[in-house]
């Protein structure tokens, strides 16, 4: 698992890099977005993109996770096809290839030189993990995992919108609620058989800036089973605002708005919007909100998969929002649902997230 896991955090890195490689060449940026249509185009949004970081970095990962872990082969799922189109209206297909040169003749119908040698500088230089030295001990004694039993889904960047904004917005409550912060990389591994989430690595690529005003990444990831954590610098959540007596519930600006209603008027609990399900998510694990309600089928396994296993490592969960039993149900990531294209990966159910079984039960006295 040791290998695995440095394997996963070396590539969050890289994804971050990418990220910000990317988005930092405001000229060439607005030709390398793609706006979504059809089955690929998530129904909430009115304009959905991807964009060239999204398709490279999901890439990224099928490649080398592939490569070292060959039992993964077809067992790697993402958001996004491989496939761009350019603003022109050419159709590149988008891949890794074997060594640097492969990779530099793909990037060079759609870069110019200088920034393509960066990016396939990064693509295939092995970089420092966050993974600590006694992390690593920890890892070392946990059980063995399968590789022929896992399956692995990725988001390369949640929040696409946000992405492609490209607007630092301001916080409010420690919390962002429409800017390039809320973009997340999220990367969740689970068992093929059971569908129960494993491993979670979260990236975020725009979490703050150095003393030059440089963007710099944070990324955090954790084991569901063996309750570990690990994140590349210590982070203290500070909540900020005049209302803190109140439980912070984050909700997407479609939020049904009776739901909203019964929230508000509580006592106990206030709603806040933010973007991106990743950002969301990252806000409950870190402690900046107690929980992230969602009552429509919005969300989606790659959007999931990794948080889930963080929230189970720190003892909290992500349930269907809709109760099924007493148990509140499950929600797992190797069956596909109804629907066409990215619809039956949904969350069919909604979701719940939460790290304290005494917040989710005030939630749930409010809302049932």
């Amino acid at each position: 698992m040791e290998s695995f896991l440095e394997l996963l955090l070396s590539l969050t890195e890289r994804s971050g890099v990418i990220a910000r490689l990317i988005r930092g060449d405001k000229d060439l940026f607005g030709s390398l977005v793609e706006e979504k249509s059809g089955k690929a185009k998530n129904q909430r949004f009115e304009v959905d993109f991807k964009t060239l970081s999204d398709t490279l970095i999901q890439e990224l990962f099928k490649h080398f996770i592939g490569e070292k872990f060959p039992q993964l082969k077809g067992f790697i799922f993402g958001e996004e096809t491989n496939t761009f189109t350019l603003s022109n209206g050419e159709n590149v297909t988008i891949e890794i290839g074997p060594t640097p040169v492969d990779t530099a003749h793909m990037l060079s119908r759609l870069l110019d030189p200088k920034l393509a040698g960066v990016l396939v500088e990064t693509i295939h230089k092995e970089m420092k993990t966050c993974l600590k030295e006694e992390d690593r001990e920890k890892v070392k004694l946990l059980k063995y995992l399968d590789e022929r039993q896992l399956g692995v889904w990725i988001d390369p960047l949640d929040s696409t919108n946000e992405y492609v904004r490209g607007v630092t917005g301001s916080s409010s409550d420690g919390l962002y609620s429409q800017s390039i912060h809320c973009v997340t990389t999220l990367v969740g591994v689970f068992d093929r058989i059971t569908g129960k989430p494993l491993i979670g690595v979260i990236n975020q690529p725009f979490h703050s800036t150095d003393s030059e005003g440089v963007w710099c990444g944070w990324s955090l990831w954790g084991i569901s089973e063996e309750g570990l954590i690990g994140m590349s610098s210590p982070l203290i959540p500070v909540r900020k605002g005049d209302n803190l007596s109140k439980k912070i519930c984050l909700v997407s600006s479609s939020e049904d708005s009776h739901l909203l209603d019964k929230l508000n008027a509580s006592t106990e609990w206030r709603t806040i919007n933010v973007s991106g399900c990743g950002y969301k998510l990252l806000s409950v694990i870190t402690g900046l909100a107690d929980a992230y309600v969602l009552s429509k089928d919005s969300s989606f396994k790659w959007d999931t998969c990794g948080p889930h296993a963080i929230l189970l490592a720190m003892g909290g969960n992500l349930e269907p929002f809709v109760r099924q039993g007493e148990g509140g149900g499950e929600v797992l990531y190797h069956c596909c649902g109804e629907g066409e294209g990215s619809k039956c990966w949904a969350n069919k159910d909604g979701i719940i997230a939460y790290l304290s079984k005494d917040v989710v039960s005030s939630l749930l006295s409010v809302i049932d």
